[in-house]
């Protein structure tokens, strides 16, 4: 084989290599995943109660797989109050699913785990080639969502909940209500005791001329806007725990509102309990 032919086999073996090296770096710095893209219907980005609606679906798409993040050690995020928090929200095509990307400061709340980014969120907002406009609904769940504060423990209870935008858990004052596309189940339920922010509940079926059976206990933890709740569920035969995060939501003029917030920091801080 000649010198010649040698070196320009060498020459396209790096360049192969190098071609493959930079599309895996690439992927590599591209957190945000293809899947949130995908059949995309809209896409809209809210700065508190004012919100735009992209029209460039595709460059905005470059947009946010350009942003570098580094995961945040969670102990580290601060806890002071920002008013203007940003969210960005995905809705898709022939699909009630709904994803979501938080920021709070140079943070980002991605697919559960907060990031540590290298671009600014209100820059991205601000470039934004569309109206801004004020969600009303927005503005009025503030004023709901203030007043819960003065709610007593036990009355902040009743209401609905949510684990999701598929699952929702409701509290009246004699029931605990789960409910799904699928499944609706309802429990009697009383509470044992209320320790400063702590809730203790035994639920249990209501068996007609019979004993009450008492089918798991309840412990939940409780923020101090009483909108945001952790709630740790214990089935009394099977001995199963389960731990979950709830917000509470309300309606205005028949539109879900979210009072409470699953990028609160509230939930991080306790997410060892």
């Amino acid at each position: 084989m000649s010198y010649l032919k040698k070196v320009f086999i060498l020459s396209m073996c790096i360049i192969i290599l190098f071609t493959i090296g930079c599309s895996i770096q690439s992927g590599e710095q591209s957190l945000i995943k293809n899947s949130y893209f995908e059949d995309v219907d809209k896409i809209i980005i809210y700065k508190g109660s004012a919100y735009k609606q992209i029209q460039d679906l595709e460059s905005f798409e470059k947009v946010l797989k350009n942003i570098e993040a580094k995961k945040v050690n969670i102990e580290n995020l601060s806890s002071d109050k920002i008013e203007d928090r940003y969210k960005i929200i995905f809705t898709y095509e022939n699909s009630d699913q709904e994803r979501k990307i938080s920021f709070k400061g140079n943070n980002m709340l991605y697919d559960e785990n907060w990031y540590s980014i290298d671009k600014d969120i209100n820059d991205i907002y601000n470039k934004i080639d569309s109206k801004e406009k004020m969600d009303g609904n927005l503005q009025r769940s503030k004023v709901k969502r203030e007043s819960r504060k003065n709610l007593k423990t036990k009355d902040s209870l009743l209401g609905n909940w949510i684990y999701d935008d598929e699952t929702y858990m409701e509290f009246t004052k004699t029931y605990i209500i789960y409910k799904t596309k699928q499944k609706y189940r309802k429990f009697n339920y009383k509470i044992n005791r209320i320790n400063d922010n702590k809730i203790f509940i035994t639920a249990y079926k209501d068996i007609l001329f019979s004993k009450d059976i008492d089918i798991f206990k309840i412990e939940i933890l409780i923020d101090d806007t009483k909108n945001n709740i952790i709630l740790k569920k214990k089935m009394l035969k099977s001995e199963m725990e389960y731990k979950n995060n709830l917000i509470y939501i309300d309606y205005i003029d028949d539109q879900k509102v979210e009072l409470g917030s699953f990028d609160d920091l509230f939930f991080v801080e306790n997410k060892d309990i």
